[in-house]
């Protein structure tokens, strides 16, 4: 099939009520657990909010220094990883760095961060302090406009993250506060306190947040404890932290993105640099919240940190951040590191198992019951874009459809329907085979019935009438 034909038949399914979500990025055709180098940011920077919205990428604030004394960006940029390219946006009116980012339906929102350093009298005379700030700002990507909202209850900061389920955003930050945002409303609540670990992403309305901590083993029991990765689960419906199996190899400065399921098996994805060791080496720890295994996947070609990640249909862009590097002599061998700089860097991963998942149908009808007539819609749900669809009704040669259907004509008796769905990467997925019956009994004959009745009751009148005529002439008869 030639790409032109593949790409109009995508075209005609995207438009089908039978499937909802968009074509696979340009580029992520690259093979499995590899990285693609994309178009770099205008603005190079490091700890910057990055986030994906409608397909697109937008990468926010930042600082273009190695420390954020000074530089503290506004910057606002647009990602198409359809057209590799980048536009600027109207910038944020809050310049600040290392906050929290969430979206909501089309519009995103920036909670707290540092809008710089200053210098402080309380802690130490002339010691630098961060500058906090609490402030919520709301991004329009419609409109491409700014709206300032109500403050965070509480102070901003570092480490801080945000996560969207059911329509409120959760916001954690380094001093155990977890608040809950209500965008719809502009209004905050307070949980209870709960050490969060710093980086979090969504699976299935749970948050899976992820961060180092210290273990101490004998090796290490009279030194420093041995940095590890933890996993916790968040339910915000139980407002509960659950903790899962440690990775053996931690990961500093570094971020996280989720994957769906939809086009790559659901995996939590923590890149960033290995704890605890010098030269740094960059590392892609997974985590399947299934299983509660960790394994690792390919590295970032570029090692650096502070960078951000964002995640477009499973495919997962690493973007920004401080670049790590190091000297060495000619055999090889460390001999120190070089000058970090804010990079613009934007670097594709495709994860693992992409494009092996087959397609999943949801049947809405028919269903399991029975149906007095002989047209029967065919009402259905695919996950993923498609190139070919079909059913089978009875286990018959399938008949291609381009979307919802009617199936006609349909006789008295049992049936059965399957339907069948090719994805764009050739996987082929069927539904769940639905039984159903088909009886069309005649309606009972209404006409003939009311003809009957009215003679019911026309003999019955006249016998009461002879009746009451005999009732009368015995009583005359007898008076």
């Amino acid at each position: 099939m030639s790409k032109t034909l593949a790409l109009a038949i995508v075209l005609v399914f995207l438009t089908a009520s039978s499937t909802i979500l968009a074509v696979p990025v340009s580029g992520a055709t690259a093979a499995e657990n590899t990285w693609v180098e994309k178009a770099p940011m205008h603005q190079a920077r490091r700890g910057l909010g990055v986030i994906a919205v409608d397909g697109k990428i937008y990468a926010i604030g930042g600082t273009a220094s190695i420390s954020f004394i000074s530089s503290v960006l506004s910057t606002n940029e647009q990602y198409d990883p359809t057209t590799n390219t980048w536009v600027y946006k109207t910038s944020m009116p809050t310049a600040r760095v290392y906050f929290a980012i969430a979206a909501y339906e089309n519009k995103i929102y920036c909670f707290g961060g540092i809008t710089g350093m200053g210098i402080s009298e309380l802690i130490m005379p002339g010691m630098y302090t961060d500058n906090d700030t609490d402030a919520v700002e709301e991004y329009n990507t419609f409109t491409d406009t700014w709206t300032v909202k109500t403050p965070m209850p509480k102070g901003g900061g570092m480490h801080m993250s945000a996560q969207e389920v059911n329509g409120l955003i959760y916001v954690f930050d380094s001093q155990n506060y977890v608040y809950v945002y209500n965008p719809l409303n502009d209004s905050w609540t307070e949980k209870d306190s709960m050490s969060v670990p710093p980086y979090t992403t969504v699976i299935d309305d749970k948050i899976i947040a992820t961060g180092t901590h210290g273990v101490r083993t004998n090796s290490t029991y009279y030194g420093l404890a041995d940095e590890v990765q933890q996993v916790a689960t968040y339910d915000p419906m139980t407002n509960n932290l659950t903790y899962g199996l440690d990775a053996s190899i931690g990961v500093d400065a570094g971020n996280v993105g989720a994957t769906s399921g939809i086009y790559a098996p659901q995996r939590v994805y923590v890149m960033g640099i290995k704890s605890s060791t010098s030269p740094s080496t960059p590392v892609n720890q997974v985590y399947d919240p299934i299983t509660n295994t960790w394994t690792e996947a390919t590295p970032m070609p570029t090692l650096r940190k502070d960078f951000g990640i964002a995640v477009v249909n499973d495919t997962l862009y690493a973007i920004g951040g401080l670049l790590v590097s190091y000297t060495y002599d000619s055999t090889g061998k460390y001999i120190q590191s070089s000058q970090a700089t804010p990079t613009n860097i934007n670097e594709q991963y495709i994860p693992l198992g992409y494009g092996t998942l087959h397609p999943e149908i949801r049947i809405f009808s028919p269903q399991n019951e029975r149906y007095n007539s002989s047209s029967i819609p065919l009402d259905f749900y695919v996950d993923k874009p498609i190139l070919a669809l079909g059913y089978s009704l009875d286990g018959k040669q399938n008949v291609s459809i381009t979307g919802n259907y009617t199936i006609a004509n349909l006789s008295n008796g049992f049936h059965n329907v399957t339907i069948y769905a090719t994805d764009t990467f050739g996987n082929i997925g069927a539904s769940q085979t639905i039984s159903f019956t088909i009886d069309k009994t005649e309606p009972f004959p209404t006409l003939p019935v009311v003809g009957v009745s009215i003679v019911v009751v026309a003999l019955v009148v006249a016998g009461l009438l002879v009746y009451h005529k005999k009732h009368k002439h015995n009583l005359v008869k007898n008076s």
